[in-house]
């Protein structure tokens, strides 16, 4: 397996493992669906999928519509069917539907129970700290992916320092004011390390957006 396919199961296991704990999170939800799609792993998104349809129950009937519209072409035919008819039939987790090896919330697939078992307790062995899958990720130029590992553990754990200085360093490098500041907004209130550099950072950035604004302007003249 090539190493960045490596480094994407593990962010796909990560991002699997919040769901099952979260089921709410629709963040995850929604980063894992994109995740296995940009893997063109047909099971996987129709597994994330349905994941996020059984979470949302009758709730988010335009976030359903519209990621299973973007994942749609990669969809086999009967698992477009099942989800599409899931939009006016909200799924239970005890419903009997096709397979899939990557659902952790259905319990009710055939053939899913010793395969959640198996899961659960990799997971109770080997939860694995974000810093090293995003490490991973970054060592082979996925800078997204572990920009998003990585914010979802901050909003999980604000607290942390060496967490919140990652994301410093990635926004920072790739001049995302816009993410910087989008996060800061979700943790507001939040105990955060290093909120002092946030705000610099969000300062030297717009400085930065300012002077580029400028020479442009020049530029065109």
């Amino acid at each position: 397996m090539f190493p960045a396919i490596s480094f994407s199961r593990k962010a796909s296991e990560y991002l699997a493992h919040r769901v099952s704990r979260r089921p709410l999170d629709l963040t995850s939800h929604t980063q894992r669906i994109r995740l296995y799609y940009e893997l063109r792993d047909a099971d996987g998104t129709y597994g994330a999928l349905l994941d996020l349809f059984i979470a949302l129950g009758d709730k988010g009937l335009a976030l359903r519509q519209r990621l299973l519209q973007f994942a749609a072409h990669l969809l086999t035919p009967e698992h477009y069917e099942t989800l599409s008819t899931a939009l006016k039939n909200t799924i239970n987790t005890s419903d009997h539907l096709p397979v899939s090896h990557c659902t952790v919330l259905s319990t009710g697939v055939a053939g899913r129970s010793a395969l959640v078992q198996q899961h659960q307790k990799r997971d109770s062995a080997v939860d694995e700290d974000p810093m090293l899958i995003a490490g991973d990720l970054l060592n082979s130029g996925q800078v997204k992916q572990a920009q998003s590992i990585l914010e979802q553990a901050l909003l999980a754990n604000p607290q942390r320092d060496d967490i919140s200085h990652e994301l410093l360093q990635i926004y920072r490098h790739t001049h995302n004011r816009a993410a910087c500041i989008q996060l800061l907004r979700e943790l507001e209130g939040a105990p955060l390390a290093a909120q002092e550099q946030w705000a610099e950072l969000i300062y030297t950035l717009g400085q930065h957006h300012n002077e580029e604004s400028i020479s442009a302007q020049r530029s065109s003249v």
